[in-house]
């Protein structure tokens, strides 16, 4: 190729230095390529000589590793819209291996910085203008710069006001038809040798985005109509940075700065509260997904997202989330956006004949697919989304969901993802990186928010659905019409109700901390007293009894429930075994002999209590199997094994803890033993604080509730 053009095309690159340079370009591609492809073709020919499953794991990984690096040194040599590749090839840790998602991470903060002589020469090409001639004042260094563009700040001359500018990398545009056409081939090349790893979706994708975030003209479109359509919601504390103008390779924009999302310690010393933000960015992005005419950002990553305090706000935030980099927007058709709700709701109930009807509907997906597509677009195992998709990501899980990828699911994944629409491609794209985000913010409630929030804006989507479907057979008064319209109304208002329990719960929280006056902070200081523990649990405990109605997998689960106690108990174990150790229960186990029956053994609080040598055998009843996993580590720890069993009996349906007549249960339980059996038996935290014995009697009654499965079945 001899000539590349300059964009607004005026002046063209036509010169030897230019044609060598695009030659050179095109041959470490290509070099790099051949070489990538020789060496897999080698080493998948070792590995069918090789019987070991260990070796040829690590013959692939060994040429995951030299691919990626050769390839690493492609894209640093190239540049631009090469870093930009490498970017989001790093971030598909869903898709590619992981030695080349880790090896390309550093191209992150590897972004090339342009010139100052460079870009004055672009902004006189461009505006006919010098800088001088329109700012004041203008940054010789960049405060920021990515694979396509740098930010400087400046000062407005005829106004003063102080703005941000961004400018393209001069050079990018010149090289821009080369790059993509360079793209194409190589993945074209890679499917002609190995076609069951078709990524050609990815240069397509590329080939359709790109020329649209190279035109800043496009960019300001996007950001001014995200600005007016966000204006209609003054309790979403977002901020777009307004434009000034724009021309295809400039961008002035007002100067709006804050800190990184993943500041912790800027929003901790700010008293911004972590748990709200990530619900802001849940409503934010969860709007632009589901509301009607609503632009979509596709690029949400953690530079393009910024945090500052704001104390000014009429409504709850004492923040500003501040947007940028507008260049890659989409619109999600009505029909598309109703399935893909519709999905979502499935998948929130684990409904798994409407997930697999709508996923069909929204991506074109088969029953033999489904599973995999349902990991992909939640991030999560599809054991976990068939069960409690609200739990978080365990790091077995995500062992679970690496070793999948390497046994073969790798290449299901890649022809999915090659098939379904663009559109859910950019959608899966927004929506792993704002869980991204969301985990950097390492919150404290959990997935569980976040999800009644997807499941408002789904519900209000199907809702205006039902509507517009009310509408078309007349007037809401005609009584048929009247009884969908309750129907539609209810459905929507029983998710709306849930999400607003939560959000009373996390306020009724603050105000124990900061006003124990008040009578709901009082008993949940009261209840901090009796446990000797934080409510952080506890409270989660609480709000699983909430959990109830159409959402089924979310609420009322007693799997659920069991999980909640079950973590409080094993976080506050050292301060029940501190508790204990100042009663008489130490003696009273150390006492039991022969065979013994330990009813709720819990966490193993009492396991190195029993005198082993007076012990024959040990069956523990305890009906909460959330507590299975340490207790068995806490047996194999003491080396116990051979002698504790856990066994499932009639026992653990009855209410054996918070009872009313604790003498009539000893009873019960006695009536059990063989003749000449005897019977241990402690009140659980028995206590003379009188604040402590208040809420002990209050126990009894709230116990069954949020107890997880010692409550009467």
């Amino acid at each position: 190729m001899s000539q590349f053009l300059i964009q607004d095309g005026p002046q063209p690159v036509n010169d030897i230095k230019g044609t060598y340079e695009g030659a050179e370009r095109a041959g470490r591609v290509a070099s790099a390529l051949f070489i990538c492809i020789n060496d897999y073709r080698t080493t998948l020919n070792q590995r069918d000589q090789v019987q070991d499953e260990e070796e040829k794991s690590s013959l692939l990984k060994g040429c995951h590793k030299r691919s990626a690096e050769r390839t690493l040194r492609v894209l640093e040599k190239n540049g631009g819209i090469f870093i930009k590749l490498g970017q989001h090839l790093s971030a598909m840790n869903y898709l590619l291996p992981t030695e080349w998602t880790t090896t390309f991470i550093p191209l992150q903060d590897k972004c090339p910085v342009s010139s100052i002589e460079s870009i004055e020469e672009m902004f006189k090409r461009d505006t006919g203008e010098d800088l001088s001639d329109y700012f004041s004042e203008f940054s010789r260094e960049p405060i920021g710069a990515a694979s396509l563009a740098q930010v400087h700040l400046a000062t407005i001359k005829e106004t003063g006001q102080k703005v941000a500018v961004k400018v393209q990398h001069p050079t990018l545009a010149s090289w821009a038809p080369l790059d993509l056409a360079l793209t194409r081939f190589t993945f074209t090349t890679l499917k002609r040798f190995f076609p069951e790893y078709d990524l050609e979706w990815l240069s397509k994708e590329m080939d359709a985005s790109l020329p649209q975030e190279l035109n800043f003209q496009c960019e300001a479109e996007n950001a001014m109509r995200t600005k007016a359509y966000f204006a209609k919601y003054p309790k979403l504390p977002l901020v777009i940075p307004s434009v000034i103008w724009a021309k295809k390779r400039i961008l002035v924009m007002a100067c709006e700065s804050g800190h990184r999302l993943d500041d912790l310690e800027y929003l901790d010393s700010q008293g911004i509260d972590r748990d709200e933000v990530s619900a802001t960015l849940a409503h934010i992005f969860n709007e632009m997904i589901f509301g009607e005419g609503a632009p979509l950002h596709c690029d949400p990553h953690g530079g393009n997202i910024s945090i500052r305090k704001n104390d000014t706000r009429r409504y709850g935030a004492n923040f500003d989330v501040i947007l940028y980099d507008h260049g890659l927007y989409r619109d999600i058709e009505t029909d598309m956006r109703r399935s893909y709700a519709k999905m979502w709701l499935a998948l929130l109930n684990g409904d798994l004949e409407r997930m697999k009807k709508h996923t069909k509907d929204v991506a074109g997906i088969t029953d033999e697919q489904f599973p995999l597509f349902a990991s992909a677009i939640t991030g999560r195992d599809f054991t976990v989304v068939q069960s409690s998709i609200m739990k978080p990501k365990s790091p077995d899980e995500q062992k679970t969901m690496s070793g999948a990828l390497q046994e073969g699911l790798l290449e299901d994944l890649i022809q999915l993802l090659g098939q379904v629409p663009r559109i859910i491609l950019l959608i899966l794209k927004t929506n792993d990186l704002t869980r991204s985000l969301d985990e950097s913010l390492h919150t404290r409630q959990g997935p569980i928010r976040n999800f009644l929030i997807l499941a408002r804006y789904c519900m209000r989507t199907v809702f205006n659905e039902q509507l517009e479907q009310i509408r078309q057979h007349g007037s809401y008064l005609w009584p048929p019409n009247t009884l969908r319209l309750i129907a539609a109304s209810l459905g929507f208002i029983r998710v709306e109700a849930k999400l607003k329990a939560f959000e009373l719960w996390l306020m009724v929280k603050r105000m124990a901390g900061f006003n124990p006056t008040n009578m709901m902070g009082l008993l949940l200081v009261m209840i901090e007293k009796m446990h000797g523990c934080s409510t952080d649990i506890y409270a989660k405990d609480i709000w699983a009894h909430l959990r109830r109605g159409q959402l089924g997998v979310l609420f009322g689960n007693r799997n659920v429930r069991e999980h909640a106690f079950a973590e409080f108990y094993q976080a506050e174990r050292h301060n029940f075994i501190a508790f204990e150790s100042t009663t008489p229960v130490p003696a009273l186990v150390a006492a039991a002999y022969g065979v013994v029956l330990d009813l709720g053994p819990g966490a193993g609080t009492q396991l190195d209590r029993f005198n082993s040598a007076r012990i024959a055998h040990i069956y523990g009843v305890e009906p909460n199997t959330a507590f299975a996993p340490a207790f068995t580590d806490r047996l194999r720890e003491l080396g116990q094994e051979d002698k504790y069993t856990l066994v499932s009996c009639g026992v653990e349906d009855g209410e054996v803890l918070a009872r009313f007549d604790p003498e009539e249960q000893a009873q019960h339980l006695y009536r059990l033993l063989k003749p000449g059996g005897e019977l241990i038996f402690w009140e659980h935290c028995r206590n003379t604080d009188v604040v402590t014995r208040i809420v002990q009697c209050e126990f009894p009654t709230t116990h069954p509730i949020h107890a997880s499965s010692v409550a009467r079945h």
